[in-house]
Protein backbone atom coordinates (compact mmCIF):
# COMPACT_ATOMS: atom_id res chain seq x y z
CA UNK A 1 0.00 0.00 0.00
CA UNK A 2 1.39 3.25 -0.96
CA UNK A 3 1.53 6.03 1.93
CA UNK A 4 -0.71 8.49 2.30
CA UNK A 5 -0.20 12.32 2.31
CA UNK A 6 -2.28 14.14 4.60
CA UNK A 7 -5.45 15.82 3.40
CA UNK A 8 -5.04 18.93 1.52
CA UNK A 9 -5.42 22.13 3.52
CA UNK A 10 -8.98 23.36 3.56
CA UNK A 11 -9.73 26.42 2.04
CA UNK A 12 -10.17 29.79 3.79
CA UNK A 13 -14.18 28.87 3.80
CA UNK A 14 -13.48 25.54 5.16
CA UNK A 15 -10.87 25.98 8.08
CA UNK A 16 -11.79 24.15 11.32
CA UNK A 17 -13.13 27.28 12.98
CA UNK A 18 -15.33 28.17 9.99
CA UNK A 19 -16.90 24.73 10.43
CA UNK A 20 -17.23 24.12 14.12
CA UNK A 21 -18.86 27.68 13.87
CA UNK A 22 -21.15 26.54 10.94
CA UNK A 23 -22.86 23.79 12.64
CA UNK A 24 -22.90 25.58 16.30
CA UNK A 25 -20.29 25.16 18.28
CA UNK A 26 -19.71 27.38 21.13
CA UNK A 27 -17.13 30.19 19.08
CA UNK A 28 -15.07 30.06 22.05
CA UNK A 29 -14.33 26.33 21.14
CA UNK A 30 -14.29 26.79 17.39
CA UNK A 31 -11.72 29.45 17.87
CA UNK A 32 -8.97 27.45 19.72
CA UNK A 33 -9.87 24.21 16.92
CA UNK A 34 -7.29 25.28 14.29
CA UNK A 35 -4.29 24.79 17.29
CA UNK A 36 -5.66 20.87 18.21
CA UNK A 37 -6.52 19.46 14.54
CA UNK A 38 -5.20 15.68 15.05
CA UNK A 39 -6.60 15.41 18.29
CA UNK A 40 -8.92 13.28 19.23
CA UNK A 41 -9.28 14.45 22.79
CA UNK A 42 -10.29 18.13 21.52
CA UNK A 43 -12.56 16.28 19.04
CA UNK A 44 -14.45 14.84 21.82
CA UNK A 45 -14.63 17.95 23.27
CA UNK A 46 -16.21 19.71 20.48
CA UNK A 47 -18.82 16.66 19.85
CA UNK A 48 -19.33 16.88 23.43
CA UNK A 49 -20.75 20.69 23.66
CA UNK A 50 -23.04 19.48 20.05
CA UNK A 51 -24.34 16.26 21.31
CA UNK A 52 -24.08 16.62 25.21
CA UNK A 53 -27.28 14.93 26.43
CA UNK A 54 -26.43 11.10 26.08
CA UNK A 55 -24.96 11.07 22.92
CA UNK A 56 -21.08 11.45 23.24
CA UNK A 57 -19.81 8.90 26.24
CA UNK A 58 -15.77 9.31 27.08
CA UNK A 59 -13.78 6.84 29.50
CA UNK A 60 -15.42 8.56 32.73
CA UNK A 61 -19.24 7.77 31.83
CA UNK A 62 -20.35 4.86 33.14
CA UNK A 63 -22.52 4.33 29.82
CA UNK A 64 -18.79 4.25 28.00
CA UNK A 65 -17.64 0.76 28.76
CA UNK A 66 -21.44 -1.25 28.36
CA UNK A 67 -21.05 0.80 24.60
CA UNK A 68 -17.57 -0.52 24.17
CA UNK A 69 -18.82 -3.96 24.81
CA UNK A 70 -21.59 -4.38 22.18
CA UNK A 71 -19.10 -5.45 19.83
CA UNK A 72 -19.74 -9.21 19.37
CA UNK A 73 -16.27 -10.28 19.89
CA UNK A 74 -14.04 -9.05 22.97
CA UNK A 75 -11.29 -8.72 19.83
CA UNK A 76 -12.94 -5.45 19.04
CA UNK A 77 -13.65 -4.04 22.17
CA UNK A 78 -11.27 -1.12 21.80
CA UNK A 79 -10.98 1.85 23.98
CA UNK A 80 -11.62 5.06 21.67
CA UNK A 81 -11.11 8.62 23.30
CA UNK A 82 -15.39 9.06 22.86
CA UNK A 83 -18.52 7.20 21.42
CA UNK A 84 -21.11 9.70 19.59
CA UNK A 85 -24.39 7.89 19.20
CA UNK A 86 -26.02 10.18 16.70
CA UNK A 87 -30.11 10.14 16.45
CA UNK A 88 -30.39 11.58 13.10
CA UNK A 89 -28.69 11.52 9.41
CA UNK A 90 -28.37 15.47 10.47
CA UNK A 91 -26.51 14.64 13.25
CA UNK A 92 -24.25 12.29 11.53
CA UNK A 93 -23.54 14.77 8.86
CA UNK A 94 -22.15 17.68 11.51
CA UNK A 95 -20.14 14.93 12.84
CA UNK A 96 -18.58 13.59 9.94
CA UNK A 97 -17.50 17.72 9.17
CA UNK A 98 -15.93 17.81 12.62
CA UNK A 99 -14.26 14.48 11.92
CA UNK A 100 -13.21 15.87 8.48
CA UNK A 101 -12.01 18.97 9.08
CA UNK A 102 -10.41 18.04 12.63
CA UNK A 103 -8.43 15.25 10.81
CA UNK A 104 -9.52 12.71 13.30
CA UNK A 105 -9.60 8.96 12.73
CA UNK A 106 -13.12 7.52 12.82
CA UNK A 107 -14.75 4.02 12.65
CA UNK A 108 -18.51 3.14 12.23
CA UNK A 109 -20.45 0.35 14.08
CA UNK A 110 -23.90 -0.75 13.62
CA UNK A 111 -24.13 -3.65 15.40
CA UNK A 112 -20.72 -4.56 15.91
CA UNK A 113 -21.15 -8.09 14.92
CA UNK A 114 -17.92 -7.92 12.65
CA UNK A 115 -14.57 -9.89 14.33
CA UNK A 116 -11.88 -7.74 13.21
CA UNK A 117 -10.42 -5.33 15.41
CA UNK A 118 -10.54 -2.04 14.16
CA UNK A 119 -13.00 -1.93 11.34
CA UNK A 120 -16.16 -1.07 13.92
CA UNK A 121 -13.83 -0.10 16.46
CA UNK A 122 -10.98 2.47 17.30
CA UNK A 123 -8.06 2.99 20.31
CA UNK A 124 -8.05 6.69 21.74
CA UNK A 125 -6.55 7.96 18.69
CA UNK A 126 -10.14 8.22 17.01
CA UNK A 127 -14.26 8.34 17.61
CA UNK A 128 -16.40 5.75 17.52
CA UNK A 129 -19.63 6.65 15.54
CA UNK A 130 -22.50 4.25 16.99
CA UNK A 131 -25.53 4.21 14.86
CA UNK A 132 -27.74 2.11 17.61
CA UNK A 133 -29.90 5.60 17.92
CA UNK A 134 -30.92 5.12 14.14
CA UNK A 135 -33.05 2.79 14.83
CA UNK A 136 -36.24 3.86 12.10
CA UNK A 137 -38.66 1.42 10.90
CA UNK A 138 -41.92 1.68 8.90
CA UNK A 139 -43.42 -0.01 5.96
CA UNK A 140 -45.05 1.49 2.63
CA UNK A 141 -48.68 1.83 2.50
CA UNK A 142 -48.65 -1.19 -0.33
CA UNK A 143 -46.01 -2.93 2.01
CA UNK A 144 -43.39 -3.84 -0.86
CA UNK A 145 -41.26 -1.33 1.32
CA UNK A 146 -39.59 -1.52 4.53
CA UNK A 147 -37.83 1.13 5.72
CA UNK A 148 -34.79 0.24 8.17
CA UNK A 149 -32.04 2.42 9.92
CA UNK A 150 -28.61 0.87 10.12
CA UNK A 151 -29.03 0.83 13.90
CA UNK A 152 -31.48 -1.87 14.43
CA UNK A 153 -31.04 -5.55 14.33
CA UNK A 154 -32.74 -8.12 12.19
CA UNK A 155 -34.35 -10.17 14.57
CA UNK A 156 -36.49 -6.70 15.14
CA UNK A 157 -36.73 -5.67 11.39
CA UNK A 158 -38.20 -9.85 10.84
CA UNK A 159 -40.56 -9.21 13.54
CA UNK A 160 -41.76 -5.58 12.35
CA UNK A 161 -42.11 -7.27 8.96
CA UNK A 162 -44.36 -10.45 9.94
CA UNK A 163 -46.84 -7.68 11.76
CA UNK A 164 -47.87 -7.16 8.12
CA UNK A 165 -47.67 -10.17 6.48
CA UNK A 166 -44.16 -9.69 4.85
CA UNK A 167 -40.63 -10.99 5.33
CA UNK A 168 -37.70 -9.19 4.02
CA UNK A 169 -33.84 -10.79 2.93
CA UNK A 170 -31.95 -10.43 6.21
CA UNK A 171 -29.27 -11.85 8.33
CA UNK A 172 -29.48 -15.06 9.73
CA UNK A 173 -29.09 -14.17 13.53
CA UNK A 174 -31.39 -12.23 15.16
CA UNK A 175 -28.84 -9.91 17.26
CA UNK A 176 -26.76 -9.72 13.68
CA UNK A 177 -26.72 -5.20 13.37
CA UNK A 178 -28.20 -4.26 9.43
CA UNK A 179 -25.79 -2.24 8.13
CA UNK A 180 -22.92 -4.36 7.70
CA UNK A 181 -24.68 -7.10 7.00
CA UNK A 182 -26.19 -5.28 4.18
CA UNK A 183 -23.46 -4.05 3.27
CA UNK A 184 -21.46 -6.82 3.19
CA UNK A 185 -23.87 -8.46 1.57
CA UNK A 186 -25.73 -10.38 4.04
CA UNK A 187 -26.70 -14.00 3.35
CA UNK A 188 -30.27 -14.51 5.09
CA UNK A 189 -31.51 -18.43 5.79
CA UNK A 190 -32.65 -19.28 2.42
CA UNK A 191 -30.16 -16.87 0.52
CA UNK A 192 -30.02 -19.62 -2.60
CA UNK A 193 -33.83 -19.10 -2.76
CA UNK A 194 -34.14 -15.29 -2.21
CA UNK A 195 -30.46 -14.01 -3.07
CA UNK A 196 -28.61 -11.70 -0.74
CA UNK A 197 -29.90 -9.13 1.46
CA UNK A 198 -27.65 -6.33 -0.17
CA UNK A 199 -29.74 -7.02 -3.57
CA UNK A 200 -33.23 -6.50 -1.64
CA UNK A 201 -31.92 -3.22 -1.33
CA UNK A 202 -34.04 -0.28 -3.60
CA UNK A 203 -32.62 2.80 -1.74
CA UNK A 204 -30.01 4.57 0.36
CA UNK A 205 -29.40 7.00 2.20
CA UNK A 206 -25.78 8.24 2.75
CA UNK A 207 -23.83 11.10 4.32
CA UNK A 208 -21.03 11.12 2.27
CA UNK A 209 -16.95 12.32 3.62
CA UNK A 210 -18.55 16.05 2.79
CA UNK A 211 -21.43 15.99 4.96
CA UNK A 212 -23.97 16.15 2.02
CA UNK A 213 -26.55 13.38 2.54
CA UNK A 214 -27.86 11.74 -0.73
CA UNK A 215 -30.53 9.40 -1.50
CA UNK A 216 -29.20 6.88 -4.23
CA UNK A 217 -31.59 4.57 -5.93
CA UNK A 218 -32.06 2.94 -9.15
CA UNK A 219 -33.17 6.14 -10.39
CA UNK A 220 -31.65 8.46 -8.49
CA UNK A 221 -27.45 8.95 -7.84
CA UNK A 222 -27.44 5.66 -9.70
CA UNK A 223 -23.74 4.97 -9.81
CA UNK A 224 -23.43 6.09 -6.25
CA UNK A 225 -26.66 3.09 -5.73
CA UNK A 226 -24.94 0.46 -8.09
CA UNK A 227 -21.65 1.32 -6.00
CA UNK A 228 -22.83 1.05 -2.52
CA UNK A 229 -24.06 -2.76 -3.82
CA UNK A 230 -20.33 -3.79 -3.05
CA UNK A 231 -18.74 -0.77 -2.54
CA UNK A 232 -18.62 -1.85 1.55
CA UNK A 233 -17.55 1.23 3.79
CA UNK A 234 -15.89 2.96 1.02
CA UNK A 235 -18.21 5.70 -0.12
CA UNK A 236 -19.73 7.08 3.62
CA UNK A 237 -21.74 6.36 6.24
CA UNK A 238 -25.15 4.88 5.44
CA UNK A 239 -28.03 6.16 7.21
CA UNK A 240 -31.27 4.55 5.94
CA UNK A 241 -32.13 1.55 3.59
CA UNK A 242 -35.18 0.36 1.97
CA UNK A 243 -35.52 -2.68 1.18
CA UNK A 244 -38.42 -4.74 -0.87
CA UNK A 245 -40.53 -6.82 0.74
CA UNK A 246 -41.46 -10.43 0.07
CA UNK A 247 -44.16 -13.16 1.13
CA UNK A 248 -41.76 -15.72 1.93
CA UNK A 249 -42.67 -15.81 5.54
CA UNK A 250 -44.20 -19.54 6.08
CA UNK A 251 -41.28 -21.60 5.89
CA UNK A 252 -40.59 -25.75 6.63
CA UNK A 253 -36.99 -26.64 8.53
CA UNK A 254 -34.94 -29.74 9.97
CA UNK A 255 -32.44 -29.16 12.03
CA UNK A 256 -29.96 -32.28 13.49
CA UNK A 257 -26.28 -33.17 14.70
CA UNK A 258 -24.31 -35.80 13.63
CA UNK A 259 -21.32 -37.50 14.85
CA UNK A 260 -18.32 -36.62 13.61
CA UNK A 261 -18.22 -39.87 12.15
CA UNK A 262 -20.68 -38.80 9.64
CA UNK A 263 -19.38 -35.86 8.07
CA UNK A 264 -17.71 -37.25 5.12
CA UNK A 265 -20.91 -38.76 4.54
CA UNK A 266 -22.77 -35.50 5.02
CA UNK A 267 -20.48 -33.63 3.01
CA UNK A 268 -21.21 -36.09 0.30
CA UNK A 269 -24.35 -35.47 0.21
CA UNK A 270 -24.16 -31.50 0.00
CA UNK A 271 -21.94 -31.72 -2.65
CA UNK A 272 -24.41 -33.84 -4.54
CA UNK A 273 -27.24 -31.64 -3.67
CA UNK A 274 -25.27 -28.32 -4.81
CA UNK A 275 -24.23 -30.12 -8.32
CA UNK A 276 -27.80 -31.79 -8.43
CA UNK A 277 -29.55 -31.04 -12.14
CA UNK A 278 -32.77 -31.35 -10.96
CA UNK A 279 -32.15 -28.90 -7.58
CA UNK A 280 -35.69 -27.46 -6.26
CA UNK A 281 -34.75 -23.72 -5.90
CA UNK A 282 -37.11 -23.16 -3.27
CA UNK A 283 -34.42 -25.36 -1.09
CA UNK A 284 -32.01 -24.35 1.03
CA UNK A 285 -28.93 -26.74 3.21
CA UNK A 286 -26.86 -26.08 5.30
CA UNK A 287 -23.78 -27.47 7.19
CA UNK A 288 -20.78 -26.31 10.25
CA UNK A 289 -18.71 -28.64 10.86
CA UNK A 290 -17.69 -28.23 14.58
CA UNK A 291 -14.84 -30.70 16.86
CA UNK A 292 -17.80 -32.98 18.33
CA UNK A 293 -20.70 -32.72 15.81
CA UNK A 294 -21.47 -31.49 12.53
CA UNK A 295 -24.50 -29.54 12.16
CA UNK A 296 -26.99 -29.91 9.53
CA UNK A 297 -30.13 -27.33 8.56
CA UNK A 298 -33.04 -28.52 5.80
CA UNK A 299 -35.06 -25.44 4.86
CA UNK A 300 -37.77 -25.08 2.63
CA UNK A 301 -39.87 -21.71 1.36
CA UNK A 302 -43.54 -22.93 1.87
CA UNK A 303 -45.12 -25.66 4.02
CA UNK A 304 -44.96 -28.85 2.43
CA UNK A 305 -47.21 -31.44 3.48
CA UNK A 306 -44.18 -34.00 3.43
CA UNK A 307 -40.48 -33.98 4.07
CA UNK A 308 -39.32 -32.66 0.45
CA UNK A 309 -37.80 -35.56 -1.67
CA UNK A 310 -35.01 -33.03 -2.63
CA UNK A 311 -33.46 -33.95 0.82
CA UNK A 312 -33.43 -37.88 0.50
CA UNK A 313 -30.18 -38.21 0.70
CA UNK A 314 -29.40 -36.19 3.96
CA UNK A 315 -32.72 -38.38 5.22
CA UNK A 316 -30.81 -41.41 4.93
CA UNK A 317 -27.93 -40.99 7.10
CA UNK A 318 -29.27 -41.14 10.71
CA UNK A 319 -29.12 -37.94 13.04
CA UNK A 320 -26.92 -37.95 16.42
CA UNK A 321 -29.61 -35.42 18.02
CA UNK A 322 -32.44 -34.09 16.24
CA UNK A 323 -32.44 -30.15 17.14
CA UNK A 324 -35.43 -29.58 15.54
CA UNK A 325 -37.66 -32.27 13.80
CA UNK A 326 -39.66 -31.25 10.67
CA UNK A 327 -41.33 -28.08 11.10
CA UNK A 328 -43.71 -25.90 9.99
CA UNK A 329 -43.12 -22.59 10.51
CA UNK A 330 -41.75 -18.81 10.14
CA UNK A 331 -38.52 -16.82 9.44
CA UNK A 332 -38.61 -15.23 12.92
CA UNK A 333 -39.28 -18.25 14.75
CA UNK A 334 -36.29 -20.23 12.60
CA UNK A 335 -33.86 -17.12 13.45
CA UNK A 336 -34.58 -17.99 17.47
CA UNK A 337 -32.93 -20.76 16.72
CA UNK A 338 -29.43 -18.79 16.30
CA UNK A 339 -30.14 -16.24 19.11
CA UNK A 340 -27.71 -17.27 21.42
CA UNK A 341 -24.43 -17.14 19.77
CA UNK A 342 -21.31 -16.74 22.02
CA UNK A 343 -21.27 -16.44 25.14
CA UNK A 344 -20.31 -12.61 26.47
CA UNK A 345 -16.69 -12.12 26.31
CA UNK A 346 -15.78 -14.50 23.69
CA UNK A 347 -13.31 -13.71 21.49
CA UNK A 348 -13.57 -14.61 17.39
CA UNK A 349 -11.08 -14.92 14.45
CA UNK A 350 -11.99 -15.05 10.84
CA UNK A 351 -11.02 -16.35 7.41
CA UNK A 352 -12.79 -17.09 4.60
CA UNK A 353 -11.99 -18.39 0.87
CA UNK A 354 -14.29 -20.15 -1.56
CA UNK A 355 -14.18 -22.65 -4.71
CA UNK A 356 -16.30 -24.59 -6.87
CA UNK A 357 -18.02 -27.43 -6.41
CA UNK A 358 -17.85 -30.02 -9.19
CA UNK A 359 -17.67 -33.32 -7.15
CA UNK A 360 -17.63 -34.30 -2.92
CA UNK A 361 -13.76 -34.36 -3.79
CA UNK A 362 -12.91 -31.12 -2.38
CA UNK A 363 -15.15 -31.08 0.46
CA UNK A 364 -13.41 -34.30 1.58
CA UNK A 365 -10.39 -32.92 1.48
CA UNK A 366 -11.08 -29.60 3.24
CA UNK A 367 -12.66 -32.00 5.94
CA UNK A 368 -9.04 -34.31 6.01
CA UNK A 369 -7.22 -30.73 6.57
CA UNK A 370 -9.85 -29.70 9.36
CA UNK A 371 -8.85 -32.61 11.30
CA UNK A 372 -5.24 -32.20 10.54
CA UNK A 373 -5.15 -28.31 11.74
CA UNK A 374 -7.88 -29.47 14.52
CA UNK A 375 -5.22 -31.78 16.34
CA UNK A 376 -2.88 -29.31 17.21
CA UNK A 377 -5.39 -26.36 18.11
CA UNK A 378 -4.97 -25.90 21.81
CA UNK A 379 -7.44 -27.00 24.21
CA UNK A 380 -10.54 -23.44 24.79
CA UNK A 381 -10.42 -22.90 21.29
CA UNK A 382 -13.56 -23.81 18.94
CA UNK A 383 -12.73 -24.23 15.98
CA UNK A 384 -15.25 -24.48 13.24
CA UNK A 385 -15.68 -25.37 9.28
CA UNK A 386 -18.40 -24.07 7.79
CA UNK A 387 -18.74 -24.35 3.67
CA UNK A 388 -21.82 -22.64 2.46
CA UNK A 389 -23.22 -23.65 -0.46
CA UNK A 390 -23.88 -21.36 -3.40
CA UNK A 391 -26.28 -22.40 -6.01
CA UNK A 392 -26.38 -20.35 -9.49
CA UNK A 393 -30.28 -19.38 -8.29
CA UNK A 394 -28.13 -16.76 -6.11
CA UNK A 395 -27.02 -15.30 -9.15
CA UNK A 396 -30.51 -15.40 -10.73
CA UNK A 397 -32.25 -13.98 -7.45
CA UNK A 398 -30.04 -10.48 -7.48
CA UNK A 399 -30.17 -9.99 -11.22
CA UNK A 400 -34.57 -9.96 -10.85
CA UNK A 401 -34.43 -7.86 -7.40
CA UNK A 402 -32.14 -4.94 -9.35
CA UNK A 403 -32.59 -5.45 -13.16
CA UNK A 404 -30.53 -2.96 -15.22
CA UNK A 405 -28.96 -1.84 -12.04
CA UNK A 406 -26.78 -4.93 -11.16
CA UNK A 407 -24.53 -5.45 -8.53
CA UNK A 408 -20.91 -5.09 -8.34
CA UNK A 409 -19.98 -7.91 -7.43
CA UNK A 410 -18.63 -10.71 -9.49
CA UNK A 411 -19.94 -14.00 -8.66
CA UNK A 412 -19.47 -16.62 -10.93
CA UNK A 413 -23.09 -18.50 -11.93
CA UNK A 414 -21.79 -22.11 -10.77
CA UNK A 415 -22.23 -24.25 -7.81
CA UNK A 416 -19.72 -23.11 -5.03
CA UNK A 417 -19.23 -22.57 -1.11
CA UNK A 418 -18.03 -19.51 0.38
CA UNK A 419 -16.19 -21.03 3.09
CA UNK A 420 -16.12 -19.62 6.55
CA UNK A 421 -13.86 -20.51 9.12
CA UNK A 422 -14.24 -19.61 12.59
CA UNK A 423 -12.05 -20.20 16.24
CA UNK A 424 -13.64 -18.79 19.48
CA UNK A 425 -11.98 -18.61 22.75
CA UNK A 426 -12.29 -17.06 26.10
CA UNK A 427 -8.83 -16.73 26.55
CA UNK A 428 -6.98 -13.67 25.43
CA UNK A 429 -3.49 -15.37 25.39
CA UNK A 430 -4.89 -17.70 22.54
CA UNK A 431 -5.28 -14.77 19.89
CA UNK A 432 -2.37 -16.12 18.12
CA UNK A 433 -3.40 -19.92 18.45
CA UNK A 434 -6.92 -18.69 16.96
CA UNK A 435 -5.31 -16.41 14.27
CA UNK A 436 -2.66 -19.66 13.24
CA UNK A 437 -5.16 -22.06 13.10
CA UNK A 438 -7.67 -20.58 10.71
CA UNK A 439 -5.34 -18.91 8.22
CA UNK A 440 -3.35 -22.26 8.19
CA UNK A 441 -6.74 -23.92 7.08
CA UNK A 442 -7.36 -21.15 4.39
CA UNK A 443 -3.99 -21.04 3.06
CA UNK A 444 -3.82 -24.48 2.32
CA UNK A 445 -7.54 -25.26 1.03
CA UNK A 446 -6.57 -21.86 -1.16
CA UNK A 447 -3.65 -23.12 -2.91
CA UNK A 448 -5.00 -26.67 -3.34
CA UNK A 449 -7.94 -24.91 -4.88
CA UNK A 450 -5.53 -23.15 -7.28
CA UNK A 451 -3.67 -26.18 -8.08
CA UNK A 452 -6.90 -28.14 -9.24
CA UNK A 453 -8.56 -25.25 -11.28
CA UNK A 454 -11.37 -24.61 -8.59
CA UNK A 455 -10.31 -21.42 -6.99
CA UNK A 456 -12.95 -18.78 -6.85
CA UNK A 457 -11.79 -14.99 -6.29
CA UNK A 458 -15.11 -14.05 -4.11
CA UNK A 459 -14.88 -13.52 -0.64
CA UNK A 460 -17.24 -13.53 2.37
CA UNK A 461 -16.27 -10.21 3.79
CA UNK A 462 -18.59 -10.49 6.53
CA UNK A 463 -16.56 -13.21 8.09
CA UNK A 464 -12.91 -12.28 6.65
CA UNK A 465 -10.04 -10.91 8.67
CA UNK A 466 -7.77 -7.60 8.18
CA UNK A 467 -4.77 -9.89 6.16
CA UNK A 468 -7.37 -10.40 3.36
CA UNK A 469 -7.71 -7.85 0.32
CA UNK A 470 -10.93 -8.77 -0.71
CA UNK A 471 -12.30 -5.98 -3.47
CA UNK A 472 -10.47 -6.92 -6.34
CA UNK A 473 -11.99 -10.76 -6.31
CA UNK A 474 -15.35 -9.77 -4.97
CA UNK A 475 -15.53 -7.01 -7.64
CA UNK A 476 -13.68 -7.99 -10.33
CA UNK A 477 -13.52 -5.66 -13.23
CA UNK A 478 -15.82 -3.68 -11.44
CA UNK A 479 -13.37 -2.94 -8.90
CA UNK A 480 -12.18 0.11 -11.05
CA UNK A 481 -15.51 1.42 -11.29
CA UNK A 482 -15.71 1.58 -7.33
CA UNK A 483 -12.65 3.45 -7.31
CA UNK A 484 -13.94 5.97 -9.83
CA UNK A 485 -17.09 6.37 -8.09
CA UNK A 486 -15.84 6.80 -4.82
CA UNK A 487 -13.58 9.41 -5.78
CA UNK A 488 -16.71 11.20 -7.77
CA UNK A 489 -18.26 11.18 -3.97
CA UNK A 490 -15.42 11.62 -1.67
CA UNK A 491 -12.66 13.24 -3.79
CA UNK A 492 -10.38 14.30 -0.50
CA UNK A 493 -10.75 10.45 0.33
CA UNK A 494 -12.05 10.88 3.54
CA UNK A 495 -13.44 7.46 4.13
CA UNK A 496 -9.42 6.09 2.92
CA UNK A 497 -7.44 8.14 5.36
CA UNK A 498 -9.46 8.87 8.42
CA UNK A 499 -11.51 5.82 8.38
CA UNK A 500 -9.70 4.01 11.07
CA UNK A 501 -9.65 0.70 9.36
CA UNK A 502 -11.47 -1.72 6.97
CA UNK A 503 -11.42 -3.22 3.36
CA UNK A 504 -10.76 0.00 1.81
CA UNK A 505 -9.97 0.11 -2.24
CA UNK A 506 -6.73 2.16 -1.41
CA UNK A 507 -5.28 -1.34 -0.20
CA UNK A 508 -5.32 -2.68 -3.26
CA UNK A 509 -4.05 0.43 -5.40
Amino acid sequence: MKAQAPLPSPAPEDSPPSVLSSVGVDPSLAAQSSQHVGRSDFTCKVLDFLFHKNETFTPSSPEYNPLVQEAYTKTCWLTPACIVTPDTAQDVSKIIRILQVLQTKFAIRSGGDGSVPGFNSIDNSGVLIALQNLNKLSISDDLKTLTTGPGNRWGDVYNFASKSGKSIVGGRVPKVGVAGCLLGGCLTAFYNTVGQGLDSVSRFEIVLPDGSIKQASATSNTDLFRALKGGLTNLGIVTEFDLLTNSYNNIYYEIYLYAPSSTPALLTAYANYLTSPTLDPKSQVSVQVQPTYTLLFLGYIGQPASRPSIFSEFHALPPQTTIAAPTNSTIPALLEFNGAGNPAGTSTYTSAFSHKVTSPDFFLASYATYLSILETVPQGITFTYQPQGVTPNLVDAADAASPGVPNLLNIERTPQAWVDIFAAYQDSSQDAAAAKAADDFVDRMTKKANDEGVFLPFVDVNNGNEKLRPLRGRLGDNFDELVRVARKYDPREVMQRLQNDGYKYSKEL
